[in-house]
């Protein structure tokens, strides 16, 4: 089991709120949980739940100072009538997606307050795991078919839509739990995130390792403008743009390139290696992405030059639109754009025109 119960992080947890015994030992436990041990980490860290109540969590590491959140939940599922308590801990990775799961005090029980089978926690997690589950289109009032007399519905049958997305006559615990997991806590959790990866090393773990959503998950920061663009944030976006079994990672790494970073003569370097050995649509996406900043580096201008081609006008004048921000040009390229003042297309000639400041 997870170490959490650590006398330091079970001080810390109730000083934040948490309910918590230092004794008291886990009914359940998802089996990432039971991979290491947990070590609490300094600091006092909040976010919102769904009634915009400022709640605690608690950061944690594993043994590869891997960053997690923890928060412990002590709450009532019900509707009408009669009401079941669950006492869980919820884990998430530092990218704020689930992790695992613990069950505290009693086990989780179903509408006729039988326990939870094993299958059942099984389901359970597969369930809590699916950030996209239908279960985020619902309210908690619509989950039945009738309207129920308790909990989980003592009348009333799941709605079938939605069926295969809870444990059996389990909807409302199934509903409860997940809500708590994925609405609006990914994003809450990786802003926590965001201030370690500035101030320790772990945006280096979070590169090595082999799981790729973390190099998706800095990616997706660097692209929203929350990472400072590295050195290593810059070969993760050049990497990224070599992949080709990863079309997240490489739809990332084109969106990160931003005008600060191309303006680096290094990083343009880079990416005239990578444009000089690209398929068609990949030099396309480049260009596109290319075509506001400052061109300086003789390699990326000579790799653009060489793709200009009056048999592919459409190409050319993207091509156009990037050499023009370069302080000079080749004979070759601007007598290429005088060429295309010839063309029949009026498209293709306004953009030689604009190239040529005529």
């Amino acid at each position: 089991m997870f170490n959490i119960f650590l006398k330091a992080l079970l001080i810390n947890l109730c000083f934040l709120g948490a309910v918590c015994s230092q004794t008291e030992r886990a009914f359940y436990q998802s089996e990432n949980l039971k991979k290491g041990n947990l070590n609490p980490m300094p600091g006092e860290f909040f976010i919102k739940d769904d009634k915009q109540e400022k709640v605690a969590v608690a950061a944690l590491k594993d043994e590869n100072e891997m960053l997690f959140w923890y928060r412990r939940v002590d709450t009532e599922v019900c509707l009408t009538g009669e009401c079941n308590r669950i006492d869980v801990g919820i884990y998430w990775d530092c990218t704020g997606s689930f992790y695992g799961l613990e069950v505290y005090r009693e086990p989780l029980t179903k509408t006729d307050h039988s326990n939870f089978f094993p299958a059942d926690y099984t389901k359970l997690i597969s369930i809590l795991s699916n950030d996209w589950s239908s279960l985020r289109e619902y309210e908690f009032t619509d989950l039945l078919d009738e309207k129920p007399a308790g909990v989980d519905g003592i009348s009333g049958a799941t709605k079938s839509e939605i069926a295969s997305e809870a444990v059996r006559d389990a909807v409302y615990t199934t509903y409860t739990i997940w809500h708590l997991i994925h609405l609006g806590e990914q994003e809450q959790l990786s802003t926590l995130t965001l201030e370690f990866l500035k101030s320790t090393d772990l945006i280096t773990r979070l590169i090595n390792d082999k799981d790729k959503k973390y190099q998706h998950f800095l990616l997706d920061l660097s692209q929203q403008g929350k990472l400072p663009q590295t050195r290593q944030i810059q070969d993760l976006i050049l990497k990224g743009l070599t992949t080709s079994d990863d079309a997240v990672y490489r739809d990332l790494a084109i969106k990160s390139i931003t005008k600060p970073t191309l303006d680096d003569p290094r990083f343009q370097n880079e990416i005239g290696k990578i444009y000089s050995t690209a398929q068609i649509s990949e030099k396309v996406e480049l260009l596109t992405s290319l075509k506001t900043f400052n061109l300086s580096d003789k390699k990326l201008y000579e790799a653009l030059e060489a793709d200009l081609n009056s048999q592919n006008e459409w190409l050319s004048v993207k091509i156009l639109n990037v050499l023009k921000n370069s302080p000079t040009h080749t004979d070759k390229v601007t007598s290429f754009a005088k060429s295309l003042l010839e063309s029949t297309n009026e498209f293709v000639k306004n953009s030689a025109a604009l190239f040529l400041n005529y």
